[in-house]
């Protein structure tokens, strides 16, 4: 179960902070600012970060940056990994702009 504090490293490409421009699928037009974090399988399963699928825990967590620049804000664990619990990526909760680039908060 996540606990405060806990954290991890991943790598952010181009395709993860500006995902309302990159993703492949046809399912609704290019969005600009959209953005979100993945989360590493093994991070996932480590740190047991389950998206709604999950009936132990809520799938939204608090969050803050390091450097201040966001501060008590949420984050909403989501996808899947290959067990269909745990998430694959953080993203705003209810807010798809919060993680990407151009936005503003």
């Amino acid at each position: 179960m996540p606990q405060a504090g806990d954290s991890f490293i991943t790598t952010l490409k181009q395709a993860h902070l500006e995902w309302g421009e990159f993703r492949h699928t046809t399912s609704r037009g290019i969005i600009i600012g959209e953005g979100y974090l993945q989360i590493p399988s093994d991070e996932a399963y480590r740190l047991g970060i389950t998206n709604n699928k999950s009936p132990l825990r809520s799938a939204e967590y608090d969050f803050s940056t390091f450097d201040g620049f966001i501060t008590n804000s949420k984050l909403l664990a989501a996808g899947n990994q290959s067990r269909a619990e745990f998430a694959k990526q953080f993203q705003g909760s209810g807010a798809l702009k919060l993680l990407g680039i151009g936005t503003t908060i």
